[in-house]
């Protein structure tokens, strides 16, 4: 119903704060230990916190798809519609952002934060920052996540799931917004596909999977997404 549309703004502006949180004890680290650090704070929330009365406690709960001035998205086709546009707006904010003096912050920070603190950026500010966002993108995805399901618990939202769509998006590409596109076509097409033909074969890509990855990732450290591009450029 449209009285659940503040739902969705409401799950950003509660996950950012917990951003921040998070963001405090690893501002010191970096890659693999980031990592591991962000991956420990997903299985704590995963075993206690969705454990608690104020949160799933064990039970599920409805999360029911939004009308929007009168239009159902209760359907399959209308949330695909629903989730498509609203992935499209954040592409093109995120992409806005790049583009900004802020974009081009975060880029000096990536390549250096040595430079970056020599020239006056406030690493540590600016890592806050990041981390509130993604904490509030992340929000909303997990509200579109319930609505996909309409009666929700803590299954969806488990830490050792949520490492397949990090895979995913690191064989895709993850400093490009296409490679979020393509590991989510990838991820809808496979499951898909073992809908249609639940064959021995795609099994075993789920196994094999990430060795997989790990060899593309290899030959190509930059995501699947570089050479479809460059093969799309050369048509």
């Amino acid at each position: 119903a449209d009285h659940h549309l503040w739902a969705i703004p409401l799950a950003g502006l509660v996950a950012a704060p917990i951003g921040a949180l998070l963001a405090l004890p690893a501002l010191r680290l970096h890659g693999l230990y980031l990592a591991l650090v962000t991956f420990a704070f997903a299985t704590v929330c995963s075993s206690v916190v969705f454990a608690q009365p104020f949160a799933f406690a064990g039970q599920s709960m409805p999360t029911p798809r939004i009308s929007i001035a009168g239009i159902s998205t209760a359907s399959s086709p209308a949330f695909l519609v629903l989730v498509t546009v609203v992935f499209a707006i954040a592409a093109v904010v995120l992409s806005a952002a790049h583009r900004s003096r802020w974009g081009r912050r975060l880029v000096a920070l990536r390549d250096s934060e040595v430079a970056s603190a020599t020239v006056g950026v406030n690493i540590a500010e600016t890592k806050l920052v990041v981390f509130m966002v993604s904490a509030f993108i992340a929000g909303l995805a997990g509200a579109f996540t319930g609505m996909f399901y309409e009666q929700t618990d803590a299954s969806p939202f488990q830490a050792l799931l949520g490492l397949t769509f990090v895979l995913a998006l690191v064989i895709g590409g993850v400093s490009y917004l296409s490679g979020a596109l393509y590991a989510g076509l990838f991820l809808v097409g496979l499951a898909l596909l073992k809908e249609v033909w639940d064959v021995p074969l795609l099994r075993s890509i789920e196994y094999l999977g990430p060795g997989l990855a790990a060899l593309g990732i290899i030959a190509e450290p930059d995501g699947a997404i570089v050479p479809i591009g460059e093969a799309f450029a050369r048509l």
